[in-house]
């Protein structure tokens, strides 16, 4: 579609919204020139119409080919987060679509800016983002530049996440499941993809250690390994749903075994 050469948005640009995918856009386009109107500015017309600048929240039209991304023409269409992350970041879009806590939170995003705080609590049950809203509306352009860099990052690392989900080694010890992570996988991610009753890690700050993580879910009684490695727990949750044990993790998963007896790999 050619170089990029503006982006345009509105004065002053104040909100969640319109801000992410700002700070976002200057991420993937370098040294770009970030140009603010009024959205009456007869320049618009002009803008909409070249291929090398790209429109946020302004202009009155959504028009992917030629990079328009506004939506207060028609409150059916999805705020200007979602399409420049729908047709610039198309794989951070479908990630999105698969992780539903990072969803209500765009979703929140989206509501709220298109039919208010009220509707968008309702229906993400999201309290509400105004924190997020108060700091990111008084960045300069040189903070949203930065906050891109983390943006992406974070959806990177969220990326990598659900790569290494697919290694996840599943081990069944009589009833029991047991989930054996060596590559640090969020354990919401394990719960929701896979019915183990305990996540079985590399501790993600000393490999040295195991972290034991009983799924919310689960009956599993975790009182059964506390007693038996209670001269080795480094840390215990008072609620007991996570356990570090200073072991390596197959020799923990070993001995799970020989507690819980019996195994089939699965």
């Amino acid at each position: 579609m050619g170089e990029i050469k503006k982006i345009v948005t509105h004065l002053p640009p104040n909100h969640v919204d319109e801000l992410l995918a700002l700070a976002l856009l200057l991420q993937k386009y370098k040294n770009v020139d970030v140009e603010f109107l009024d959205n009456k500015d007869s320049l618009l017309e002009k803008y909409k119409k070249d291929k090398s600048v790209i429109l946020v929240d302004i202009g009155n039209e959504y028009n992917p080919s030629y990079r328009n991304y506004d939506h207060h023409h028609d409150i059916s269409i999805s705020s200007s987060l979602v399409l420049v992350l729908k047709h610039e970041f198309k794989e951070y879009y479908n990630l999105i679509e698969k992780d539903k806590d990072l969803k209500r939170q765009i979703d929140y995003i989206d509501l709220k800016d298109r039919f208010g705080k009220k509707i968008a609590k309702k229906l993400t049950k999201l309290s509400g983002l105004d924190f997020l809203e108060e700091v990111i509306g008084s960045f300069s352009v040189e903070d949203l530049e930065r906050l891109g860099k983390y943006i992406v990052g974070y959806f990177e690392r969220i990326k990598k996440a659900y790569k290494n989900l697919e290694k996840l080694k599943i081990k069944k010890i009589k009833e029991i499941l047991i989930g054996i992570d060596r590559n640090y996988i969020k354990p919401h991610l394990v719960f929701r993809k896979y019915k183990v009753d305990i996540l079985v890690a590399t501790n993600i700050k000393n490999k040295n250690r195991t972290s034991i993580i009983k799924n919310p879910y689960s009956s599993f009684d975790m009182g059964i390994l506390e007693k038996y490695y209670r001269k080795e727990i480094e840390f215990i949750h008072k609620t007991k749903f996570l356990m570090i044990v200073n072991k390596k993790l197959d020799k923990v998963v070993e001995e799970i075994e020989k507690i819980l007896g019996g195994e089939k790999w699965i």
